[in-house]
């Protein structure tokens, strides 16, 4: 009999786990609801990680563009063409501190609504915001991510 209860109370445990795994990340990365429990060190590490990530890709991806050239003739008009295309900007602006970034994250996510969004989302607002774009552009830019919630990409199996 005690085992029985010992299972139950294991199984429901593990349901629970299960469930709260999938509410705090969305299309798996971690989304307003795994920020809001995350300490100041544990947003600030977050944030410049996201920093450090896109510069590494920026820098990637310019010094394969400045090297085309050097590619064999078949694949040089597809890599020119994807680098005149490419326009690659920072994840924050220029100046903007990764703590006022951790702030303003913090402020998007004072908002219930807001809790399914990732924190890159979150982040791509408040640079928008810090970049001077207007209300409507954000706005538009939230409509856009809100549809996306609700028709989230399929899982590759």
């Amino acid at each position: 009999m005690c085992y029985r209860s010992l299972a139950l109370l294991i199984a429901a445990f593990l349901g629970n786990g299960s469930a709260q795994t999938t509410t705090v990340t969305t299309w798996g990365s971690i989304n307003g609801r795994a920020w809001v429990k995350l300490s100041s060190l544990a947003k600030t590490t977050y944030i410049s990680g996201l920093v450090d990530g896109t510069r590494s890709g920026q820098a990637y991806i310019e010094a394969t563009c400045k090297l085309v050239p050097l590619y064999p003739e078949p694949s040089r008009p597809t890599l020119n063409a994807f680098c005149d295309r490419l326009q690659i900007t920072a994840l924050l602006p220029a100046g903007v501190a990764i703590e006022d970034a951790v702030k303003g994250v913090d402020v998007f996510f004072d908002s219930p609504e807001h809790l399914r969004f990732r924190v890159l989302d979150a982040v791509g607002i408040f640079s928008m915001k810090a970049a001077g774009k207007s209300q409507s552009e954000i706005d538009k830019f939230l409509e856009v991510l809100r549809a996306a919630l609700q028709s989230p990409p399929e899982q590759k199996r």
